[in-house]
């Protein structure tokens, strides 16, 4: 594939009605509220399953003679929001062959979450700010996906409310997985506070009108987070900030 051929397929995150830019001038009102819940973004903040999707992917378009690399992933999928299948179309995967892609990439998927180990810190982050918050988990995986490698292990128990990709029809760069968690919530925006691990899902915090907190990954270390009220690299770090005596306020 030539390069001008991969910018046309590329064209459309150009014109994605929710791109960072439009998000970062939505709702500046400089009131400052208390926060009282807080949206943890799950794959890559949470539990390292970014890696393993991104993996999966790669290996399943291998299969059809196409290579994925780690910058036109991140920029494509977790940078623009742009979905797996477009991104698999972008790098050439005819339309016949998408179905055969997409449920090996599945079965790849589902294979490595059952790998994956929670961390403790995680557990006992959610824990601990339990006492304090209400939280919510929002994210556009799905939720068989959750059920699979979370199972019995308690951890989606630490959450008071959930919501995936399933229940939604637009996934992030989209504010309609956070307008849908809050509005469940009874959660009063300026009230809320996400944590997300890439610049789709600070772009979909932020045009909801909810601030952020980014917390990149790997995969996600060259996004642009300037939107974010503030970067950390650990969820201890974000203990830290969380946790600092005194009433916290964030001004949106």
């Amino acid at each position: 594939m030539t390069a001008n051929s991969f910018r046309e397929n590329t064209a459309i995150v150009a014109n994605r009605e929710y791109s960072q830019k439009t998000a970062r001038v939505i709702g500046v009102s400089g009131v400052p509220w208390q926060i009282d819940t807080l949206l943890f973004d799950h794959d890559g903040t949470l539990v390292d399953t970014e890696w393993a999707y991104f993996d999966a992917t790669r290996e399943a378009l291998g299969r059809h003679g196409i290579e994925l690399g780690c910058d036109i992933w991140s920029e494509l999928y977790l940078q623009n929001g742009m979905s797996s299948t477009l991104v698999a179309q972008a790098l050439g995967l005819k339309e016949q062959y998408l179905d055969a892609f997409l449920a090996v990439r599945r079965e790849l998927y589902y294979n490595r979450l059952e790998a994956i180990i929670i961390n403790d810190n995680a557990h006992q982050l959610l824990a601990e700010l339990r006492r304090c918050y209400r939280i919510g988990l929002v994210t556009s995986n799905s939720r068989q996906a959750l059920t699979l490698l979370h199972g019995a292990t308690g951890f989606l128990e630490l959450f008071d409310y959930i919501v995936t990709g399933s229940e939604v029809k637009r996934c992030k760069p989209s504010p309609d997985i956070y307008l849908r968690a809050a509005g469940d919530m009874g959660a009063f925006l300026p009230s809320c506070l996400a944590i997300e691990d890439s610049q789709r899902g600070l772009a979909a915090a932020l045009a909801a009108n909810i601030a952020c907190i980014a917390m990149p990954n790997k995969l996600t270390l060259r996004h642009d987070f300037s939107g974010a009220l503030t970067v950390i690299n650990s969820l201890a770090e974000l203990r830290d900030f969380l946790f600092t005596p005194g009433p916290r306020h964030l001004r949106l």
